[in-house]
Order: structure tokens, then sequence, then C-alpha cells
């Protein structure tokens, strides 16, 4: 299951303004948790269709990640990178 959260910083908190979930196709079930391709799958998903009505007209946003390979993989020297970047190159 794909799920994501929006959020809106309203006086210094930040408040929810939607949620989000999906099931995995067949294909999509295949990809590798341990490589954050399942995390990029979901922040594409989120930002170019459900959430892309908010984000449309914003001038910037923050993603935040509770997924330590998302993380790790922000870096270019990730091992995992080479393998990761070919299908994230395409979403």
């Amino acid at each position: 299951v794909l799920e994501m959260v929006l959020y809106q910083e309203q006086d210094g908190k930040l408040r929810v303004l939607d949620y989000a979930f999906r099931t995995q196709t067949p294909s999509e079930k295949n990809y590798y948790t341990h490589a954050g391709q399942l995390e990029f799958l979901a922040l594409k998903w989120a930002v170019t269709e459900k959430f892309r009505n908010y984000l449309f007209d914003a001038t910037s946003f923050t993603v935040y990640a509770d997924n330590n390979p998302l993380k790790y993989c922000r870096q270019p020297g990730c091992p995992q990178w080479a393998s990761v970047a070919g299908r994230t190159g395409r979403f």
C-alpha cells in the first residue's frame, strides 16, 4: 500500500489537508523496498497525481520522509543508486 499525507503550515503548526493511499499494481509489487523504489513511486504518485491540484501553483514545497533508504539514496555515492536510478529516472 502506498500512503501519503499532505500537510500545510498554519500558525506555526503542521495541519493535515488530505490523506491518500492506494494499493500497488501487480508489477509494482516486484519493486525492492530496501532500495527506496516504493518510496520514489509513492512520492511520484502523490506529487503528480493525487495532490497535483494542491501543489500546482505552489512556488515550493518540502517533502518529509521517514524512510532511511530514501534519505540515503539522495546521496550520489549510494551503492543502490545505479539500480534505483533507472526506474526512478522514468518516474
